[in-house]
């Protein structure tokens, strides 16, 4: 009878640490991959754009970053987060890229088509950023898009050797 205890005892720690176990194996990709897409973020706007840009995620880009970042989640701009919380569509972000003379974007556009809402409609995608072989919970792909000045900006992003489906 004891034996069957310890059985059951063994049985159920196993269930319930495995859950655990695969949350702390997984944990260092994950965290290296989103490293990993805001390093080449980072790059591509300190080393190729050297302008404003706006994204959902503020993380490594806005360090020592010369150029306004505009937060379109909401962590860094009071505005962006009121819009966010109780606006319908997703124009408002347009209105808050051109009110900061932004011409690029680049987000996880998954964080906001989960909410069921179109990104504004005068946004042109132009690449994506994918680390492959990541996992990763925020999303796997980074899009960049163009509000204006297309032409030029698809140039800086052809020379940037990270970017996949770069469109013209």
């Amino acid at each position: 009878k004891r034996q069957s205890y310890s059985n059951i005892l063994v049985l159920m720690s196993a269930i319930v640490l495995n859950s655990y176990l695969a949350v702390f194996l997984i944990t260092p990709f994950v965290s290296h991959n989103i490293y990993a897409q805001q390093y080449q973020m980072h790059r591509f706007v300190q080393q190729y754009y050297q302008q404003p840009v706006a994204v959902n995620d503020l993380g490594l880009l806005s360090y020592q970053n010369p150029h306004y970042v505009l937060d379109l989640w909401g962590l860094a701009s009071k505005e962006a987060l009121a819009f966010r919380q109780t606006s319908d569509n997703l124009e408002w972000m347009h209105q808050l890229v051109e009110q900061s003379d932004i011409d690029l974007v680049m987000i996880y556009p998954s964080w906001f088509e989960k909410e069921g809402k179109r990104l504004p409609v005068k946004w042109k995608k132009l690449a994506t950023l994918k680390i492959n072989g990541g996992i990763n919970f925020l999303s796997n792909n980074v899009n960049f898009y163009c509000i204006d000045n297309c032409d030029e900006l698809t140039q800086k992003l052809q020379s940037f050797d990270m970017l996949e489906n770069v469109s013209s």
